[in-house]
């Protein structure tokens, strides 16, 4: 556990007149190949204009093995101001499908299934969520 701050020192180069900040070096782990979820660009670019497509794609992408999550809160969690549980569902569904299209089309795997209020998804997890779920086993 560690509580600290991000910017370790700040200064002027009075050579070039740019500022220079130097992020805390304990926060390198951070950063590491594991430790944080990369988008694939290609089918998040595909999705623009799209806010709960490309929400979608972030909220699952950030996830190794999704598991079976309710429409509702998919609804909250995505911020939606639709009132309408039913009208939330039609706007996800095409959500979606707009997300499996993208991402079929730049050969990425991402299947659904709305069944019972739920919605389940299938997806092939990046190299580091891989490597996750086989030490998980």
């Amino acid at each position: 556990m560690y509580i600290g701050g991000l910017v370790d020192e700040a200064y002027k180069d009075e050579e070039t007149q740019e500022w220079v900040i130097v992020l805390n070096p304990r926060l390198r782990a951070l950063y590491g190949p594991d430790q944080f979820t990369q988008i694939e660009w290609a089918v998040r670019h595909e999705l623009d204009g799209q806010q709960l497509a490309q929400w979608l794609h972030g909220f699952y992408a950030s996830h190794a093995k999704p598991f079976p999550t309710k429409i509702e809160t998919l609804l909250k969690l995505a911020g939606s101001e639709t009132s309408d549980l039913w009208k939330f569902a039609q706007t996800l569904r095409k959500a979606l499908k707009a997300v499996a299209d993208a991402s079929a089309a730049h050969g990425a795997s991402f299947n659904y299934e709305i069944s019972e209020g739920l919605v389940h998804v299938e997806k092939a997890g990046s190299r580091a969520q891989r490597r996750h779920l086989a030490r998980k086993r």
